[in-house]
């Protein structure tokens, strides 16, 4: 059924006859699904509705400043590629389904995507950081602010505020809650670094596309794009390979933290030309690192605790999980910073 949905709105943007489509189960917010042709492979995605409610504006707004962006550094950068979202027979980048989803097409950036860091070739781990210098460099050159698409994000602030709200939901852990009121003090402290940059804001290793030479050349899941530290962006990439077992319930012996990943990435990024980090930025990662860990533990937890609005979960119980894992995590970092 969603197969045949994602079909009829490729044919919104698309008259080539299609052959295959296969819903691509990687992403943690939007459907995506491959829809396969004679001609090529098209990226057709469902945006959650979540993020797209309101938005389709501040979407489009983004997206054609970086598109703008990319070709600014394409010069100094070779290859890097944005997303080629296309339009549909009247015009529009978005297609609204009956439902009020949002969905877009544009043909798939030609790569592989990895899930977990141990699936990196070698090399893999230090080409990934170096693509985050370069999609910095690239953002250097995005014309004016991004417009907001998801409201407070990667406010910590703003996330515990929503917890406190509801913390005494009838879904409520005890021990998370626990756990989350012993943290909250420790991390409400603010950080005296740059806050206005332009970011991805959702680096993590699967939004990485590495091409058939190894080199990264292109992020997708643009959506994020907001103003705030290069560090958010740093830890989400550091948290992704460096992490593992996470997504395991809050056990310690499933959890680890590979700071000898942490290092390469870290050591990596800084020797880039491209690197986008301020003077004394650096000595800072580690605190950004545990920041974002613990605010994506208290998002997971809040989602969990509303229904599941806006991740999306197999069981109920999945961004519980979740939660665990991550304030696990954060734990095993603390045992190396």
């Amino acid at each position: 059924m969603e197969q045949q949905l994602a079909e009829a709105v490729f044919r919104r943007y698309c008259a080539e006859d299609v052959l295959r489509v296969t819903e691509l189960r990687g992403g943690k917010i939007n459907r995506t699904f491959r829809v396969e042709t004679h001609a090529g492979t098209y990226i057709c995605q469902r945006l959650s509705r979540a993020a797209f409610s309101g938005a389709a504006d501040a979407i489009e707004h983004n997206y054609l400043r970086y598109r703008d962006a990319c070709a600014a550094a394409r010069d100094a950068l070779g290859a890097w590629e944005a997303p080629q979202w296309m339009r549909t027979g009247e015009g529009r980048i978005f297609f609204t389904d009956r439902g009020g989803g949002g969905w877009r097409v544009y043909p798939m950036i030609r790569g592989r995507v990895f899930a977990s860091a141990d699936e990196l070739p070698d090399g893999g781990l230090s080409e990934f950081a170096r693509g985050l210098a370069a999609l910095h460099f690239v953002l250097d050159r995005f014309a004016g602010r991004p417009e907001t698409v998801i409201g407070r994000f990667h406010d910590l602030d703003f996330y515990c505020g929503e917890y406190l709200s509801i913390r005494s939901g009838e879904r409520a852990d005890a021990a998370v809650n626990a756990y989350i009121d012993e943290q909250m003090e420790f991390f409400s402290r603010a950080l005296p670094v740059r806050q206005d940059a332009v970011i991805h804001a959702d680096t993590r290793l699967a939004n990485a596309v590495f091409a058939p030479d190894g080199r990264v050349t292109a992020f997708i899941d643009i959506d994020t794009f907001s103003t705030g530290s290069r560090l958010i962006d740093l830890a989400d990439s550091i948290r992704s390979v460096a992490g593992a077992g996470e997504a395991a319930p809050l056990d310690p012996q499933s959890v680890r933290f590979r700071k000898e990943r942490c290092d390469e990435f870290v050591s990596a990024y800084l020797s880039s030309p491209f690197c986008g980090l301020a003077a004394g930025e650096a000595a800072c990662i580690p605190q950004y690192l545990l920041r974002v860990t613990f605010e994506l533990g208290v998002r997971y937890y809040t989602d969990y605790l509303r229904g599941n609005p806006y991740f999306r979960t197999e069981r109920p119980e999945d961004t519980l999980r979740q939660a665990r894992g991550q304030f696990a995590l954060l734990e095993e970092m603390r045992r190396h910073f």
